[in-house]
């Protein structure tokens, strides 16, 4: 009877030698002199992101025969960490059926505009300006800032906007004002 009980001591000391041997550490194995190893996996999203900033509003003030084409140029800053580029869609308001961008007023006639974009300030990459067309997305440009939102290194696209005379010269005159709301989306490709 005795022997049992001895034989039951000796194993469960084994036991507890040996479980407290092999307990393992909840990142790696419990080891004397081998070292341990764990593992543990990280993760973060980094999703396409993209932000227009700097545009103004224009305003031409009054306008009369001889003045000639009314000009704006907006630089504006780009922002996208998409390594594919990005691309334009411009919305007018006040936009014919044929894709044009205009401004109205008290009338029924519009004031028609065209819209370059510039890849850009220095035109360098898009010389001539890419015309835009009225909720027509353009083709995709590469010059959007990387490395701060809202371009600290300076500004990298333009956007000009033109009001031919030869279309001002057509327009009846109106005690309010013409003008259009435009909205640039720009989105990552």
């Amino acid at each position: 009877m005795k022997m049992p009980i001895i034989a039951s001591i000796i194993i469960g000391f084994i036991f507890f030698i040996t479980s407290s041997m092999s307990f393992a550490a909840k990142d790696g194995d419990l080891s004397l002199d081998l070292g341990s190893t764990g593992k543990k996996t990280i993760t973060i999203n980094v999703k396409k992101k993209i932000k227009i900033s700097g545009l103004e509003d224009v305003e031409f003030g009054d306008w009369k025969i001889g003045d000639g084409d009314q000009i704006n140029e907006n630089q504006i800053c780009i922002y996208s960490n998409s390594a594919s580029g990005y691309q334009v869609i411009a919305n007018s308001t006040n936009s014919d059926v044929d894709g044009e961008f205009a401004m109205t007023s008290d009338t029924d006639t519009k004031i028609k505009y065209e819209l370059k974009w510039y890849d850009n300030t220095a035109n360098s990459l898009t010389p001539e300006g890419i015309l835009l067309t009225e909720g027509s997305a353009t083709t995709e440009f590469f010059n959007a800032e990387r490395y701060s939102v809202d371009c600290a290194s300076g500004k990298n696209s333009k956007l000009e906007l033109k009001i031919a005379s030869s279309d001002l010269e057509q327009v009846q005159g109106s005690e309010t004002e013409y003008s259009d709301t435009l909205t640039l989306t720009v989105s990552p490709k």
